[in-house]
Parts: structure tokens; sequence; C-alpha cells
């Protein structure tokens, strides 16, 4: 074997027959089990590198999603937090809200009620001023004639104030009666406020008084019903003095009719 391979070289020889040429390459399975095993090693090397470079960088980004977790779970907590603060703040802002609207409406009301009541009261005294201080010396009048509708149909409330504007204030007598004009079935028809109230008497309401009186009583108001079919227009009030002389007195009011509180 040393005289056909040497230091890696090849050699030929003739052969004397034919003069062809045989090539001769020394064979060692040795050497091919070596190259197998070390591209082997070469393969196993390069999946460990990978497994332990994928398992590095696996790592490092679990630690970094870890790390971004952590932070969007204090970010979230926090504004968790800061959304509970403001919805206690505006619970206390609607509460506090509605308790000024409550006390607002609350005001309001009060003042109605006490501007209503300046009315009345300065009505009154104007009212008494008339009377003890007159203008005039017109006599007794009859001052107003008011009506109120009540909830059920065609009923209503009624008061008559009858007066004595003059400087020198004599105790007067006499009667007071009350008609309602208006139209029924096509006609002209009228009651008398007896006939309407179911009052007792056809002479009318009693008069008797020096400064000023209210009818059917002080602070009472009469009821009165209107027949089905009856459109009442006016009201004509008629008062007979008999004392201390005897004196007709007439005034015709509409028929007008404010709604009760």
């Amino acid at each position: 074997m040393k005289n056909w391979f040497r230091g890696g070289s090849k050699q030929t020889a003739s052969a004397a027959n034919g003069g062809k040429r045989l090539l001769v390459v020394h064979h060692d399975p040795s050497h091919q089990l070596r190259i197998k095993l070390l591209v082997g090693l070469l393969f196993v090397g390069a999946a460990i590198t990978c497994f332990y470079l994928g398992i590095t960088f696996a790592t490092k980004e679990l630690t970094i999603l870890r790390s971004e977790l952590a932070s969007t779970k204090a970010e979230n907590g926090t504004h968790l937090q800061e959304l509970d603060q403001l919805q206690r703040k505006v619970a206390i802002l609607e509460r506090g809200a509605w308790v000024s609207r409550e006390a607002a409406e609350e005001i309001r009301l009060e003042l109605v009620k006490l501007r209503e009541e300046k009315s009345i009261l300065s009505r009154d005294l104007r009212f008494y001023r008339g009377i003890m201080e007159p203008k005039s010396d017109q006599g007794v009048s009859v001052q107003s004639f008011e009506l109120l509708a009540t909830p059920v149909p065609r009923k209503f409330q009624w008061k008559i104030v009858v007066v004595q504007n003059a400087k020198e204030h004599k105790q007067q007598r006499g009667t007071l009666q009350t008609r309602i004009d208006g139209f029924q079935d096509g006609k002209k028809v009228s009651y008398t406020l007896g006939q309407l109230s179911g009052m007792k008497g056809k002479n009318g309401q009693s008069l008797g008084f020096q400064y000023f009186q209210r009818l059917p009583g002080d602070s009472a108001w009469g009821t009165l019903e209107l027949p089905e079919g009856f459109e009442p227009e006016a009201m004509e009030v008629s008062i007979q003095l008999t004392s201390p002389s005897r004196k007709v007195i007439k005034k015709t009011f509409e028929w007008f009719v404010e709604e009760s509180d």
C-alpha cells in the first residue's frame, strides 16, 4: 500500500495488454464515519444553540411582558381609583344639585306665598282705607261679587261685599237681592241667587252694617248650582235700604269665574 499511496498523492500503472490506465484510490471507512459524526455534532450543536437562544429570547420577552402587565395593572388600578373618585364627586355634586333645586323650589314657593299674602294685605288695606278715608261721599255700594269654580261641574262658590263710603258712617239696614240672567233652550231666563243657592227667604238677604258687610258671612262662601242647559251672562245685585233712609242701589256684574287654588 505504501508503494501506491504516499502523502495523499495518487499514482497510476499501465496494463501490459491494453495500455489502459488504472486509478487506485485509498478507501478509509472510518474517515467517512468521522465526517458524518462531525456533521451530526454540528447539527446538534446548532440545534442546542438555537434552543438556548430561543429560551433566552423567550425568557427576555416573557420578562418584558410581565413587566408591561404589571405596569398595565398598576395603571389600571390607578385609573379605577380615579374613576371611583370621579363617580363619588359626581354623586356628591348631583346630591348637592338636587338639594339646591329642592331648596330653590322651597324658596320660590315661599316667595310666591309671601307675594300672595302681601297682595291680600295690600288689598285689605285699600279696602279698609277706602271705608275709613273715602275719597267721595257715595254712600252704600256693592263693592264686589266674587265667583270661584269648584271641582263639581256647574257648581260655584260666591261672595258679595257691600260697603258704606261716607264721612259719617251711620248704621244701615235693608235687604239684598241678586238675579242671574242668561239663556236656556234659546230663551232669556233669570234665576234668583236664592233659587240657585237653596237659601230660604224670597225677599233676599238681610243687611245690617255700619262700615261693610260680607255675604253670606264674614269668612264663609255661599254655593250655587246652575241648572242644566242654563248659560249665565250677568248678575244684578239690588240693595233696598230701609234705615236710616229708604234707597235702592243696583249694580250689574258680568259672569266671570275665577279658578280656585
